[in-house]
This record gives structure tokens, sequence and C-alpha cells, in this order.
């Protein structure tokens, strides 16, 4: 979910699924990480028509979800009209248990917020709820009580602290001991609220980190740390050295909970400068408490970046579920070696070796592909716009979008047995900076045009974009001789355990990443990082 937070769904009409949603942890996290590169809330849902408002006299904000013109609309406001910070609304579709948050927008004076999308592909129920901070307040964000889609309260009052039971134990086995020398690990366990896990399993509020929120991976007895019930947009670091994290702080210059500054290696006056690092991303939430639970889900992700190979392998005996993906086997200057000879002379690619070969930063990260690589892409995206004149057409799952190109723009229109459904889309013929970053062109528009968009970057990625579309769902056609394809992407699938790779944000369509989600939301028995060969 990795770092980035666009990976989408392909999923029948219109609801992301729940391997979507956990793809990048970032994407189950009501409020980003603050400062330094945080994530955008991205997952798009189509809901129930449904119009209706809650103002009943126990509850101190006043909400309303409704339908009008195909679009499902949601609006929060505090009843005394005090003016807030941020407002989000997050959704859980029925039949999931993985809610997806959006950040609402806020009216020019902060007391009024609103969220909209497109509502014409589903009539599916689901719930909601809101989590909301004061203006300037410095006060923990509260969470509201959970509504249905008719905008009836579901649950009373507001989530307390998250429930003790249902701990899983985390094992690390470090064979790369000179990389991974401290851990760190944290996330939100409540919604809007960032804690860290200490070495003996203590849960602590970010605020709270008088000597930071790493420990030495060698103060842990056999390797093993508990990992609390509920960490949903969880980050788990692996580093050289101590990772520099501080919390937010609020208008009073006090830190607080609501969020922290993350590692960015674009910023050289960031303190992680120089600290070799990698990261395991999750998120869970056990069964107790107030809240629904959602199912584990997590996976390794170079989408920023490589630094420290490590493969993660995930256990509940309930299901019977085991599986484990990453790179095996080799240490992080193997794999550099491997990638420098794998990419051979291009300067597009070599480029993103650091000078000390310690890290190979992604595409999407990098300067590269505005610098040497800044055309790299335009032949594949010309050639797709000029084939896509003659007609195009997108089948995944039971989504089908028709149209064709005219001039730069691709539109299109969603089709259900023959019929036109919700409003014309567009994509805007995207530049070779779009498509390495899955940004720009490439993640703009409605639901619909994102959805869309999510193909068509995966589809420039793998060098497929020229090919039948009815052929995009199979791997065994990526990446081929003669064709303009993402060459960091197809180095960390050959390296990866099952060719599975997280190379770029959409690298989860047509399930190519390494997320692994669990069938149910009991307790997985254990999570096991192995860091190098």
């Amino acid at each position: 979910m990795p770092s980035s937070s666009k990976a989408r769904s392909d999923s029948a009409r219109g609801w992301y699924t729940p391997k979507r949603a956990v793809a990048c942890a970032a994407l189950l996290v009501s409020v980003p990480i603050i400062s330094l590169g945080g994530a955008a809330l991205a997952n798009g849902v189509t809901p129930e028509p449904a119009s209706t408002s809650t103002t009943a006299a126990d509850q101190p904000f006043t909400q309303k979800v409704s339908v009008e013109g195909g679009r499902t609309t949601w609006s929060f406001s505090l009843k005394d009209g005090t003016a807030l910070d941020y407002a989000d609304v997050n959704v859980t579709p029925k039949g999931q248990t993985n809610p997806h948050g959006f950040r609402m927008e806020g009216s020019g004076d902060g007391r009024t917020w609103t969220f909209s999308t497109d509502a014409a592909t589903t009539t599916d129920a689901f719930t909601y709820y809101f989590v909301y901070k004061v203006q300037g307040s410095g006060v923990n964000a509260p969470t509201t009580a959970t509504f249905d889609q008719s905008g009836k309260p579901t649950t009373p009052g507001t989530p307390g602290t998250p429930v003790t039971g249902d701990t899983f134990p985390l094992h690390i086995v470090a064979k790369d001991s000179d990389k991974a020398d401290y851990v760190t690990i944290v996330g939100q366990n409540t919604p809007g609220h960032y804690a860290y896990v200490g070495a003996d399993g203590t849960v602590k509020p970010v605020s709270d980190q008088p000597n930071g929120m790493s420990f030495p991976l060698a103060s842990l007895p056999n390797g093993t740390v508990t990992l609390p019930s509920e960490l949903q947009g969880g980050r788990i670091f692996i580093s050289k050295k101590p990772m520099v994290m501080p919390a937010a702080t609020g208008s009073d210059g006090k830190p607080n909970d609501s969020g922290y500054a993350g590692p960015n290696r674009d910023n050289p006056a960031d303190p992680n400068q120089g600290n070799t690092f990698d990261v395991f991303e999750y998120t869970f939430k056990s069964s107790g408490g107030d809240r629904p639970a959602v199912h584990f889900g997590g996976n390794t992700t170079q989408v920023d970046g490589f630094s420290i190979p490590m493969t993660a392998e995930l256990k509940q005996d309930s299901s019977g579920f085991a599986e484990k993906v990453g790179i095996e086997g080799k240490s992080a200057s193997q794999v550099v070696a491997d990638y420098k000879k794998f990419v051979g002379n291009d300067p597009a690619f070599t480029s993103l070796v650091n000078a000390d070969g310690t890290h190979i930063t992604a595409p999407r990260s990098s300067n590269a592909f505005t610098g040497a690589g800044a055309t790299y892409f335009d032949a594949s995206v010309n050639g797709a716009w000029a084939k896509w004149k003659n007609g195009f057409k997108l089948v995944d799952g039971h989504r089908t979008f028709e149209g064709k190109t005219e001039g730069d723009k691709l539109t299109f229109r969603e089709m259900v047995e023959g019929k036109q459904v919700g409003e014309v889309g567009s994509v805007t013929k995207p530049t070779t900076g779009d498509v390495a970053a899955c940004a720009g062109n490439l993640a703009a528009g409605t639901d619909a045009d994102k959805f869309v968009e999510a193909h068509l970057c995966a589809a420039f990625n793998r060098g497929i974009a020229e090919n039948d579309t009815s052929t995009w769902g199979d791997p065994a056609t990526y990446f081929k001789a003669g064709t303009t394809y993402n060459k960091y992407v197809d180095f960390l699938h050959k390296e990866s355990i099952d060719g599975r790779a997280y190379g770029f944000a959409y690298d989860d369509v047509h399930n190519q990443s390494t997320v692994m989600i669990l069938p149910n939301a009991d307790v997985p028995t254990s999570l096991t990082l192995t860091i190098g060969g």
C-alpha cells in the first residue's frame, strides 16, 4: 500500500475490494502521515442511493448522506459552527470489513465539510463514520458513531481505546545483519490516533517518544515482538540506525498523536538521510471493540525504492493460510549488483542507484523521468493513443468501459448490458512523468476516470498498452523485448517470489503485487520478516 496511496481496485460494481483497499496500508488511514510526503486518501466508493440527515440532540454534529444526479454526497459540520482542521468520512460496503477513508472538502471557513462520489453502479448497502479535528485545538480527533446508508446510527457513542486481546507475534530474522539493526513499528491504534510499538509490545502515542520510536533488533527475545490487536495504516521499518520521525504539533506548539513526519529521501534536510531502511506495510483490527474488524492485510513494497531485501511470511491456523512474498536469499549488495547488470547502460534506470550503491530510487520518486528519461514512455503513449482512435474497450471483472481517443483525450463510457451508466469519463494523454509516477493525468478526475487510469498506467509500465486490451490481465505478455516498459519494475518481479512485487503504485492491477489478505478477521498466527540472504 506501498507508500503510495494510489492503488485501486478492479472489483465489481464500483466497490474497491479489501485486497485493493489494504494494498497500500495508508489507504485505510483516516489521517495521513504529515510533513514529509504524506499519503492521500484514494479509495473510491459507489454507495446505494439514500438521503437523510441526523441532527439528534445527543450528538454535537450534523451529518447528511444524499444522492443527486448519480452522485452520493456526505456532509458534516458541528452544530455550534466551530471550524475544523479536517473531516474524513470512512465507508464500509456491505459484506466487507475494511473501511474506505476519504478526506472531505472544507468550506472556506472550515465549518462545513463535504465529499461526493459516483453512485450509479451499485445498490449495495454500506455503513460510515466520521473522524474530525477542531481547528487549532491540538486536541485528539474524535470518531463519531457509525451510520447506515439511510443515515441512521448503528453504533452509539465514540469508540474507546483498542481491545487488549488478539495480539500476535512478529518474528524478525536478520540474515543481512549489517543492514537490520533497528525496528520501528507505527500506525493508528484508533482512527486518527498514531501510536508506536515498543520492544516489550507496549503501545504508546507518537507524541510520547522521549527516545524516539525505534528499538534495537538485538533487544528482542528470540527476535520476536508482540503486535497489538489494532494497528491500521501500519508500517514496520527495518533500518541500520534509529528512525527519526517526530510527532505532529498543534497550534500550541506541543506534539500530538494526529500524525508523524515520515522519512523523505527527496528532502536533503531529512534527518533520516544516510540511514539505510526499508518497510513492510500492514493493517489489522481484531473483532473486539466498537468498530468493525479489519482483516489483516500487508505487503512488502518498493514503490518508493529499494534498500533492504526482505520476505514476509503470513500464517493463520484457523483458515490454513500460509503465504510468503518478497525478495529471498540475497543480500542488499547482491540485489543492487543484479539490478545494475539487468538495466545495462540505460541512463534512465542506471541513474536510480545512489552514489554509494546502497539504494535504488523508484522511478516515481526520482528525477530520472524528468531528466535522462524525460521522454522514455512518449512513443508508447503516442502509439496507444493512435491505436485507440479506432476504439478502446476495457473489461475487468464486471466493469466494462468503451470509448476512443480524440486529440489528447480518451473519452469513454461505462457500459452495463449494452447501456451507459454514469457520466461520460475521460483521461488526458499522459506524459512520461505521469506514467512513471502513476500521477498527474493518470490520477485525476472521477472514480471511474481513476479506475481506467490505473489500468492504463499498469499497461504502460508493463509494456502492453498497444496490445489488445483483452490480454492485459495475462502476466505472460508483460515486459517483452521490443516494447517500452519500466525496467525497474520488471527487475523486481523477476527477483521476487512467484514474480510478485510492488514496484509501482498500480502494480496491484491484475493481482501482481505482494499484497496478502487473510480470508477472515481472525488474528494471524504469526508474521515473519526475514531480512536479506
